[in-house]
Formats: C-alpha cells, sequence, structure tokens
C-alpha cells in the first residue's frame, strides 16, 4: 500500500479533553467516575486509504517521486557499471579511464539530486505529514467533544496497543467526519506550520 507518511504512528495515544470551567470540570470527572470513561480508537491504516486528503495528497507527489526515483536509480546504475569496468582486469586501459569519468559524472549527478529534486520531494512529503497530523489531533479533538468520548487511541502497526475490542473502533465515522471537515475548505483550520529548510553547513 502507497503511504506518503510513515511516522504518524508516533501520534500513539490522542486525548481529548473539554475546556469548560474547573467546577464543570470536576462535575464531569465525578460523573464519569461512576460509569467510566468512554473510550474509543480509530484504525491509521484507514486514514491512510480512506481519508479523501491523504488520497489526494498520494496522488498528487506519487507522479514526481516515482519520476525522481527514476532518475536516482539510472545514475546508480550507470555508477555500479561504470565500477565493473574500473575493477575489470580485462577492460583496456582507455576503458577504464572512460568509465572512471562516467563513474564520478554519476556520483556528481546523484549529489545534485540529493540536494535539488529529491530534497524537495521530501520536503513535500513532511509538509503533507504535518497537515495530515494537524487534521488527526485537531478533529479527534472536536470529534470526541461531540461524541462525549473521554479518550482516542490510535490503533497502528508496531503501536502500543496490541488488542482493543472492535465495538470500540470509529475508523468508519471518523473518516466520513474528517472528510467531511476537510473538504469544506474552512480558513480556520490551524495546521502546524511546514518543517523548516535545513542548509547545509558552509
Amino acid at each position: 500500500m502507497n503511504k506518503f507518511i510513515l511516522s504518524l504512528a508516533v501520534l500513539g495515544m490522542l486525548v481529548s479533553c473539554g475546556g469548560g470551567s474547573k467546577e464543570e470540570t470536576k462535575s464531569s470527572k465525578e460523573g464519569k467516575s461512576e460509569k467510566g470513561a468512554n473510550i474509543a480508537y480509530y484504525d491509521l491504516e484507514k486514514m491512510y486509504t480512506d481519508l479523501e486528503f491523504s488520497k489526494n495528497a498520494n496522488e498528487s507527489i506519487q507522479a514526481e517521486g516515482l519520476a525522481v526515483q527514476e532518475k536516482y536509480q539510472k545514475l546508480q546504475q550507470e555508477y555500479q557499471s561504470s565500477m565493473q569496468i574500473i575493477n575489470s582486469n580485462s577492460a583496456t586501459v582507455d576503458q577504464q579511464i572512460s568509465a572512471d569519468r562516467r563513474m564520478q559524472n554519476a556520483q556528481k549527478k546523484m549529489a545534485e539530486l540529493e540536494k535539488g529534486e529529491l530534497y524537495e520531494f521530501q520536503m513535500k512529503q513532511a509538509q503533507l505529514e504535518n497537515e495530515l497530523a494537524g487534521y488527526l489531533i485537531k478533529y479527534s479533538e472536536e470529534y470526541a467533544k461531540e461524541n462525549d468520548i473521554d479518550v482516542i487511541f490510535v490503533k497502528a502497526p508496531g503501536g502500543n496497543i496490541s488488542y482493543i475490542n472492535k465495538a470500540y473502533d470509529i475508523s468508519d465515522a471518523f473518516v466520513k467526519y474528517v472528510n467531511a471537515k476537510v473538504g469544506k475548505g474552512s480558513q480556520d483550520q490551524t495546521m502546524p506550520p511546514p518543517p523548516p529548510v535545513i542548509e547545509e553547513a558552509q
């Protein structure tokens, strides 16, 4: 499955808290202590496969990512084939000199690609990752408040949740909720800023 994001699993557990007064918070806690906390969870995999934002973001950068990857792989192949000629006992001196030039040229272009197109692509991935993380955090809190949920867990491969009853699964409902919210394109969405550009030391 294609994913433009991998580090979202570090979200772990999202806890949603109300913003009322101290007295309201105290009374609500006392009430919940009698019936127990309302918990729920969503499957992170569904956020990749079902959220319109994830699907659109993946489609928008997939072609660009494949193009950069193909360029890099061709340069790697050129580098490796040149190395084989250089290390070959049957190659002539002229062939080895020519192969050495091609190898150095491929190495130079790979370095340029890493600092240019590949770096820019990684920055786009990071920005989309931040946006999706922002949506999940923002709307999990809103969804929890609207549905009287105290804690929302995130179930993800390699996460801390090894088992949880399917009765607490809100994945499908949460996907619909976020799709509706993001689809409105409202201007009041508070998203985390894109990651800073890291400049290499001169």
